[in-house]
């Protein structure tokens, strides 16, 4: 009869054992900062024209990064980023028509990886042509940039617009060094014109003068097309002092910046809650990102407009919603905003079980219509009811690096141990029998 128990409780234990051998998945899967980093280019290492400054390999593998070089022609395809999880454009002049280089790109993002984009005054190319980022289009995170080419000149300005860990450790006063001190902001390419998945970090006006945006990211869960789970940063600082001696003041402090860029969590909402998008480059952005409500109730939804420059709350615009997809599409209304900036719009669920995408507007005077984020609106005839203002994005966790799977692995410990003393008890009871 004990013998039947315990080949019984071997069974079950060995049941146990399989099912904590299928790989565990994160319910919130993510990365808290880079691991395996590519540094991609024309050259494989720096780029440019003229000086473009050279990657600061020795601090960031003194910060525990792993960093290898690709020439952009070795890139095949998506294959050729296996392994890496971040992945850094650096002055790389000819993405806009790298083919081959954009798709895999795409590919990356769609796995949950990290781009970061560092794109100085070496590309204003001898033919006045850019570096393109429109093919980025394909994941809704477009944008343009303007540049005064390579002048040489200091001067302009550049603000921290959010303090959120891309600017760890740095202070208004080092900004103000680089644009006194070095041709970092004099030779700023600005982006002044964007999908609304961008949020400033620093907003800067070269020697042209135009002003736009220095440094910006992607908000968390805003990339489309199975990218959700990705992010982007992109610098347009010009970098000459980077590859000069520890101890300069515009090398250290652009420095700091790349490192911060490698140390930022993505793809979860617990490595991403100090970006708050507090200055949406839309000048507009819409909440809760989703939600769930039971069919045939009502759902708020809120904008907030800001200044792209400045980031403060615009008051008295005039902000239109629209229910663009789903059950309630065509759904409509308007409504202004307050001191805050925030424009708030409610609507009746008439279409029944379904998901609608929402989206805001407004329209400045004497420009076009500028639009918000989407938002997702889920209607089900389940009870549950569910909102989440800042979205964990999910997606597939970035190639090479694995999602947690602590509790299956300390389940197999234990199982191991229940069947070693399994094994030992049916080995004294043998004894004792014979």
């Amino acid at each position: 009869m004990k013998s039947i128990k315990y080949t019984i409780l071997a069974l079950l234990l060995a049941t146990l054992f399989m099912v904590s051998a299928i790989p565990a998945h994160a319910t919130t899967p993510g990365v808290a900062h880079s691991h395996n980093v590519l540094v991609l280019n024309a050259e494989g290492d720096d780029f440019g024209y003229a000086t473009a400054g050279e990657f600061p390999t020795t601090a960031v593998t003194a910060d525990g990064y792993s960093v290898s070089f690709l020439a952009a022609g070795s890139v095949t395809g998506s294959s050729s980023f296996s392994g890496y999880d971040t992945i850094v454009l650096w002055m790389y002049c000819s993405i806009g028509s790298d083919t081959t280089v954009q798709g895999a790109l795409i590919s990356f993002l769609q796995n949950g990886g990290k781009i970061i984009i560092w794109d100085s005054d070496a590309c204003n190319s001898p033919d006045g042509t850019l570096s393109g980022y429109s093919w980025l289009s394909g994941v809704g995170a477009q944008f343009a940039v303007t540049t005064p080419g390579q002048t040489g000149e200091s001067g302009g300005t550049l603000t921290i617009v959010e303090n959120d860990n891309f600017v760890s450790g740095l202070i208004q006063s080092n900004m103000n060094e680089l644009a006194t001190d070095t041709d970092a902001v004099g030779d700023l390419n600005a982006v002044t014109s964007n999908s609304p998945a961008w949020c400033a970090i620093l907003s800067g006006t070269n020697e042209i003068p135009v002003s736009g945006l220095a440094q910006a990211y992607t908000a968390p869960g805003a990339l489309t097309n199975g990218a959700t789970g990705a992010i982007i940063v992109y610098t347009g600082l010009d970098t000459d002092y980077i590859g000069e001696s520890a101890g300069t003041t515009g090398g250290d402090i652009e420095v700091t910046m790349i490192v911060n860029q490698l140390a930022h969590g993505w793809g979860n909402s617990a490595y991403t809650s100090d970006l708050t998008c507090g200055v949406p480059v839309s000048g507009i952005k819409l909440d809760p990102l989703t939600a769930t409500n039971t069919v045939g109730g009502t759902h708020t939804v809120t904008a907030t407009v800001t200044s792209t420059s400045t980031g403060s709350p615009v008051s008295g615009v005039t902000v239109t919603f629209d229910v663009t997809a789903g059950p309630n599409a065509g759904a409509t209304g308007t409504e202004t905003t307050n001191s805050a900036g925030q424009a708030t719009w409610t609507y009746t669920d008439a279409g029944g079980a379904g998901t609608d995408t929402v989206v805001a507007s407004f329209t400045p005077i004497g420009g076009a219509a500028v639009y918000s984020n989407t938002v997702q609106k889920i209607w089900t005839t389940s009870t549950t009811s569910t909102t989440t203002s800042s979205s964990s994005s999910g997606g597939t966790p970035p190639v090479g690096v694995p999602e947690f799977a602590g509790p299956s692995i300390l389940v197999a410990a234990i199982t191991l141990l229940g069947l070693a003393f399994l094994a030992k008890k049916r080995s004294s009871l043998s004894s004792k029998a014979s």
